[in-house]
């Protein structure tokens, strides 16, 4: 009888230890759990004690201390603090089986132990959930702006033909620069009536001179 109310639930132990291992590896400083392989050893035991019971008394005896077993293994579960491995509960197979323990096991401590366990991993889910909610609407609103400013960029670099036209019909209107044009020297200026006047006296000397030559 004894031994039929703890058959389900035996293999409980196994994903419970593999929670507990993975967590520890994971986790370093005084959080570390300790090695359990004492207390495994112990519990292997117990329960080779229980399926070794003939007599009635002594299999509940054996089942009462096969409760505190679970009990020790579900606290050093809350304390492994395996929810911050997201894997863990992810896969399904630990939550299935300390799920089970709160539905049907017997003993009333297991049972508040799990329901306490459970507790505090869905609170750290759904805080998780609402962290990763945060981010994706944080990172959505940023994409959105970006789309944005991109668009209003390509209107920039690509202008439309509306604006260009009337600039580059008046650019063909502005006249071409043509050479600048030298002036040209300035013309000797034109001796005065005096200095006419002494030319010719002085040229009339000179005529005279050349006749009286002759003539000697």
């Amino acid at each position: 009888m004894a031994l039929r109310r703890w058959k389900p639930f035996l293999g409980a132990f196994e994903h419970i230890d593999a929670a507990i291992a993975s967590a520890s590896a994971a986790c370093v400083g005084p959080e570390r759990v300790i090695p359990r392989e004492e207390f495994k050893r112990a519990r292997n035991r117990i329960v080779e004690a229980l399926c070794g019971a003939t007599d009635d008394g002594v299999a509940e005896r054996v089942c009462l201390l096969l409760d505190d077993a679970m009990a020790e293994s579900l606290v050093t579960l809350r304390v492994a603090h395996v929810e911050q491995n997201p894997d863990l509960l992810a896969s399904g197979e630990l939550v299935a089986a300390v799920g089970a323990l709160a539905r049907g096991h017997g003993s009333e401590r297991v049972r508040g132990i799990v329901r306490g366990l459970m507790r505090g991993w869905r609170a750290a889910v759904e805080e998780e959930l609402a962290t990763a909610t945060a981010a994706m609407h944080a990172l959505e609103a940023a994409s959105s702006v970006v789309g944005a400013g991109r668009g209003n960029a390509v209107k920039i670099a690509e202008p439309s033909p509306k604006t260009t036209s009337p600039i580059t019909k008046a650019a063909r209107n502005v006249p071409a620069l043509r050479p600048k044009k030298t002036s040209p020297p300035a013309a000797r200026r034109a001796p005065t009536s005096s200095c006419r006047a002494e030319d010719k006296t002085k040229m009339e000397a000179a005529t005279r001179k050349t006749i009286a030559a002759k003539f000697r």
